[in-house]
């Protein structure tokens, strides 16, 4: 891509703007509150969570006192020990790890901050998009955190990217899909039943460009994650959650 066609990057107040504003709408959405007591035991978030997501109980739990543990003895306790780390172990073994919390919060029901959110949407829309193109990613669950993604773009300084993913965007309502699974779903249905071939056309142009420039980039990643690692905090394996 020549320099010429990419937007100019935005100042930095026009980041810390856009930072703010999407950091506000995600806890609108929903976002629970950090302090908030627990519904229930962090077990039977587990239980819970694997009957929804079709996990098999005991594997997960055993896979997470492991991974946990693996990522305790390599890396060292907190997430600025991980991030210096990275020379030796490389960025993919460095955000593995750290997926590996939010990922387990996720089984847990431990609230996620902004930044933890837009970790495993990353991964999921690079899977949602290899295996059916931009039009799955938003007709499954992951789709409800599109504004992690776009969050992610903008704030790792990937202006071409978020632009290209703002262009697709464009298909829905103002701009915006719902962030309910089901409503965005009824949304599809009807922007198929109005615009029928048009609106795949839509979604296989932008997943074609996605394919020969696939976002977001691994290095955009790792600069969302440096620059707001404080807002990342590191839970493990408590073994008298599960006595």
């Amino acid at each position: 891509m020549a320099a010429d066609e990419h937007p100019e990057r935005p100042s930095d107040g026009t980041a810390a703007t856009v930072r703010r504003l999407l950091d506000g709408a995600l806890t609108a959405a929903g976002q629970p509150a950090p302090l908030a007591p627990r519904a229930k035991s962090v077990r039977q978030s587990v239980m819970d969570n694997c009957s929804r997501w079709g996990a098999d109980y005991p594997w997960v739990v055993q896979h997470f006192r492991a991974q946990l543990g693996r990522v305790r003895d390599e890396f060292g306790v907190s997430i600025p020990d991980i991030l210096a780390r990275e020379r030796e172990a490389g960025w993919q073994r460095v955000e593995e790890a750290v997926l590996t919390f939010v990922d387990w919060k996720s089984y847990t029901d431990t609230p996620l901050s902004a930044v933890e959110r837009m970790l495993p949407n990353a991964r999921e829309l690079i899977a949602q998009v290899n295996n059916g193109g931009l039009w799955q990613y938003f007709y499954n669950e992951c789709g409800n955190d599109w504004l992690s993604m776009l969050q992610l773009l903008t704030e790792g300084g990937d202006d071409w990217s978020a632009r290209r993913f703002r262009d697709c965007l464009s298909i829905f309502r103002e701009g915006e899909p719902s962030r309910d699974w089901e409503l965005r779903r009824q949304d599809l249905y009807q922007l198929e039943a109005m615009l029928g071939e048009v609106m795949w056309r839509h979604f296989e142009h932008h997943t074609a460009i996605w394919h020969h420039d696939p976002y977001p980039r691994p290095e955009t990643i790792r600069r969302v994650v440096h620059a707001r690692q404080n807002d990342i905090v590191p839970i493990w394996f408590n073994e008298d959650d599960f006595a």
